[in-house]
């Protein structure tokens, strides 16, 4: 199976600005409306409803069956209406599925006509974000975590790190895991992953300095699931793809190792906490408790892993209602979403095994995409995240193309 780059030979030499604003207006409102001051949430909600209309245009312009683009627009509006005049969390839900919806469903139009595009606006992204990684690591003032909202928040005032060990650090969480111009670091790791995704299954045309800057926000974001997603996507394109493609990750591979033995050099005591394995299972057992205590209490799964888990870190600072990981949210509506992720999967393979017959070459880049998809959310609840969903439209073509087949028709160079 081959490795992918989706170019299309009817990409539009100038995509339409519906298309050129989408990705970074979702980007733009996500961090916006994610900040503690009022005006710029009010700034990021303006931008947002442009997003609404440029993912719709985007959906009209490219012919989708109208019926369902009407269908979701009604279905936005109401459900908008309804959870602002009642307080029900399935109206509130409603509302974020279909918005997500609109925007996983824009994503793939682009993903399919103006992919060349979109790789470039996610690597000049990471770029800036890779630049203020740095700043944020280093600690060169205040003004370089304006976005931050996690850890000591907006303007925490930084500690020196550089050359400094474990034992004199005085660490900062915004230092130790910097977000860059992302409100936190979640945001910041699908970026990363999708980057990655992008850049190395490409057959041509590469950007000669993405593999600097992406392996470089691997590094510098010391995320644990960025790690392993850049590895398993290294290995996937080292085992399927030609042999310009292995070079790249070849290349990206020994870069990997280079900035992290650099990193390591410079910040001895950031790397310490963070590679510590007290940090590491922390992170790991914080989620797994979490995703625990929503089993069933008389069940097998349960008892067996309150038994081995036991003295483990677990969340203790949230309600009960409240979750860490995005697979807690499913197993806490279990009964309520059974039936449509049973449909979903078995819409899922239907569509996956269609996608093949038409795009062979398809395969292997919405298996690995989809992977990553599906592990992300053991970090965080990204459920409710329009951007995850935006970039979850490679992963998610095979119910897309169940849903609307004829919006797929292009050649494939």
């Amino acid at each position: 199976m081959k490795a992918l780059q989706i170019n299309i030979s009817s990409v539009n030499a100038r995509p339409h600005p519906s298309s050129l604003w989408l990705f970074p207006g979702l980007y733009l409102s996500t961090i916006l409306l994610n900040q503690p001051n009022s005006l710029i949430g009010a700034i990021g909600q303006v931008i947002g409803w442009i997003n609404i209309l440029a993912a719709l245009h985007i959906l009209i312009t490219n012919r989708w069956n109208k019926m369902l683009v009407i269908s979701l627009t009604l279905g936005l509006i109401i459900s908008r209406m309804g959870r602002i005049v009642f307080a029900y969390d399935w109206i509130e839900s409603m509302y974020t599925m279909i918005l997500n919806a609109i925007y996983c469903f824009a994503g793939s139009v682009i993903v399919f006509k103006s992919i060349n595009m979109l790789y470039k606006q996610v690597l000049w992204l990471a770029l800036i974000n890779f630049l203020f990684m740095i700043l944020q690591v280093v600690g060169v003032g205040a003004w370089t975590q304006a976005l931050s909202t996690y850890g000591e928040g907006n303007f925490a005032e930084p500690v020196t790190t550089l050359l400094v060990t474990a034992q004199d650090i005085i660490h900062k969480s915004v230092q130790l895991r910097p977000a860059g111009i992302s409100y936190s670091t979640v945001i910041l790791t699908i970026l990363i992953l999708f980057g990655i995704i992008l850049h190395y299954s490409r057959k041509q045309d590469r950007l000669r300095w993405g593999s600097i800057v992406l392996v470089g926000m691997v590094v510098f974001s010391m995320g644990k699931m960025v790690m392993i997603g850049f590895v398993m996507i290294s290995l996937w394109i080292f085992l399927s793809g030609n042999s310009w493609q292995r070079k790249g990750v070849i290349h990206g591979v020994l870069l990997f190792v280079l900035i992290i033995a650099l990193y390591k050099q410079l910040f001895p005591g950031l790397w310490e906490i963070n590679t510590s394995s007290y940090t590491i299972s922390t992170s790991f057992y914080l989620r797994l408790n979490d995703i625990i205590r929503f089993l069933n209490p008389n069940g097998y799964l349960y008892n067996q892993g309150m038994y081995y888990l036991k003295n483990t870190a677990s969340v203790t600072w949230i309600g009960h209602d409240q979750i860490v990981s995005g697979y807690s949210l499913i197993l806490s509506r279990s009964k309520a979403l059974s039936g449509l992720l049973l449909g979903g999967f078995i819409a899922y393979v239907i569509g996956l095994r269609k996608l093949h017959k038409q795009y062979p070459e398809l395969t292997g880049e919405v298996v690995i995409s989809m992977t990553i998809f599906l592990a992300l959310p053991f970090m965080y609840s990204y459920w409710g995240v329009s951007l995850y969903w935006f970039m979850a439209s490679i992963a998610l073509q095979p119910i897309l193309m169940i849903l609307m087949p004829g919006s797929f028709k292009y050649k494939l160079s």
